[in-house]
């Protein structure tokens, strides 16, 4: 099956605060040498501790920070490092873990949800941005009861429908979900997780999910990365790497695998 998604070679270096009277820096490495495929419509599961790569990784996809290295390639569209006309990639999503602090707590829903069809530059009339808008309220759980409300109003689990909701309501094909639902209670996540499973067949989205919770991600996923140190030490269908894992990182991590 051909790729939708495919990085390769991705690296991603910062710059530490000089250590002495000489300023020199040292280079700090959140990621190096990620190489993976993501086939249309696949789930694809990236796991790992904390200060693995994995949040990096995210940033890259969606464009809030360039790769220093490697390139990446969605569809028929390319963002290469150092070319002068890489940019950001179209019909790429974020859903962030804390759904409060990805909202503007002063915009009514309406407007947080409908601000991305504003920065799209689509020619809607005011009825057809309220009709989009409401379609996708209703679409994840909520009603139009929600329009005129602010973020602080709603619940956690609200709060991560309305980020969902806000992602998605520009169509894109691939939606990068960066642990969200680490913040929430087991039952409330368990309906998250549904609701994210439903949109991607609904939508035929592509997505690249991201948590330390290896339940989590054998629930989702299609297949699995996992990152150690800002690489990627082990990858494979999901069922084949929970059953067998190859990486001594891996079994660590299974073996404290909480049950999901």
């Amino acid at each position: 099956m051909k790729p939708f998604l495919q990085v390769d070679n991705l690296a991603r270096h910062y710059s530490l605060p000089a250590r002495d009277f000489w300023g020199r820096r040292e280079r700090f490495v959140a990621l190096e040498g990620a190489s993976f495929e993501v086939p249309e419509g696949q789930i694809l599961g990236v796991v790992g501790e904390s200060g693995s790569g994995k949040s990096t990784l995210a940033r890259l996809l969606v464009g809030l920070e360039p790769p220093d290295v490697g390139s990446i390639t969605l569809g028929e569209q390319h963002v290469r490092a150092g070319e002068a006309h890489s940019g950001p990639l179209r019909d790429v999503q974020m859903v962030f873990q804390d759904p409060f602090g990805s909202l503007d707590p002063r915009m009514r829903i309406l407007d947080s949800i409908a601000e991305p069809l504003d920065h799209a530059g689509l020619s809607l009339s005011p009825d057809e941005r309220l009709s989009r808008v409401v379609g996708m309220l209703e679409r994840v759980g909520l009603g139009s009861g929600a329009l005129r409300r602010f973020p602080h109003q709603f619940s956690g689990g609200q709060r991560q429908r309305i980020a969902i909701a806000r992602a998605l309501i520009t169509r894109p094909r691939l939606l990068v979900a960066d642990e969200p639902v680490s913040a929430l209670d087991v039952s409330i996540a368990a309906q998250i997780l549904n609701l994210l499973l439903d949109i991607r067949a609904e939508f035929g989205l592509t997505m690249v999910f991201i948590s330390h919770d290896l339940g989590v991600i054998r629930y989702m996923a299609d297949r699995v990365i996992v990152m150690q140190g800002g690489k990627i030490v082990e990858a494979g269908d999901t069922e084949v790497l929970f059953a067998s894992p190859r990486h001594a990182y891996t079994e660590r991590l299974l073996s404290a695998m909480p049950r999901f």
